[in-house]
């Protein structure tokens, strides 16, 4: 259960979202301007992980309610679970991304090479060469920003953080359902009077039509999937909300391992499906290779 949890927050970072842990705050990926580390020496832009004492993305609750589709209660207990395994006193360990102790969050080097993937420089200043180096670095900041604020501007929740080169991750439908599955399980054995997903959906009064089921993802090799649904009749509700967020999307159904996942847009492009996402007014949208 930790293990899962702690890939949702994985997945919220490298995708740029950013996530809230509730009593503790916000963790969102920062784009930081060069900065001297010594008279000689000038430490290149760099990406870093960044803590906010105040709510600034979607709540890590909301995340396993939406991955795992458990119950608000379930999610909550699952959450205070990992919270209890995972932070002693003033330190929260988050084991593949990075440990907050007091307010500062320290990246493990496998995380912080993943969101820098051109690394981070030392700068060696020479002598009497100074402006020349300062007037790069100020012109290399300003580019940065203006294509952080061009690629995430479709998205109010996201940290306003530059970003000279934006990092996604492409979460397949395999390991989501991985994850839900465990997390299912565990909200399931933490209320003995538990209402499982499906009851609780079957409980709206909202009959939704049966969505019309593609035979395959064959049309594009990229998707922007909206979420997985274990039957149809759920499906046809997850198109109906995604049409409520968004009037204009055209939603695809795709079965996928005896589960139908609902798609909202298609290309041969990854990078394309990658704009839709950064532009897109829904939030915790992926992305699924259909190759």
């Amino acid at each position: 259960m930790v293990g899962e949890v702690n890939k949702i927050i994985y997945n919220a970072l490298v995708s740029g979202r950013g996530i809230y842990l509730p009593e503790v705050g916000t963790l969102y990926v920062e784009r930081q301007a060069a900065r001297r580390i010594s008279s000689h020496k000038l430490l290149s832009p760099r990406n870093v992980v960044a803590f906010s004492s105040q709510e600034r993305a979607d709540s890590l609750v909301s995340e396993i309610v939406r991955i795992a589709m458990c119950s608000q209660e379930q999610a909550q207990d699952i959450y205070s679970r990992w919270l209890s395994k995972t932070r002693h006193e003033n330190h929260l360990q988050i084991e593949g991304v990075g440990e907050l102790v007091d307010k500062s969050f320290r990246m493990e080097d496998g995380f912080t090479r993943l969101i820098n993937p051109n690394g981070t420089k030392t700068l060696i200043i020479k002598s009497g060469s100074h402006w020349w180096i300062y007037l790069l670095c100020l012109v290399c900041v300003a580019i940065s920003g203006g294509l952080f604020y061009y690629a995430y501007m479709g998205n109010p929740r996201a940290p306003r953080a530059e970003a000279e080169h934006p990092v996604a991750v492409v979460t397949t439908p395999a390991e989501e359902v991985a994850v839900a599955d465990s997390l299912a399980v565990a909200a399931a054995d933490s209320l003995s009077t538990a209402v499982m997903p499906e009851s609780v959906e079957a409980a709206t009064p909202t009959v939704a039509a049966e969505p019309v089921v593609e035979a395959s993802a064959s049309a594009f090799s990229y998707y922007v999937v909206y979420g997985v649904f274990s039957t149809e009749q759920n499906a046809a509700k997850g198109v109906e909300q995604a049409q409520r967020k968004d009037e204009t999307v055209e939603c695809r159904v795709i079965p996928y391992k005896n589960k139908y996942m609902v798609t909202i847009f298609g290309s041969n492009s990854s990078s394309e499906c990658q704009r839709y996402v950064n532009r897109s007014p829904i939030a915790g949208l992926w992305i699924y290779s259909a190759k």
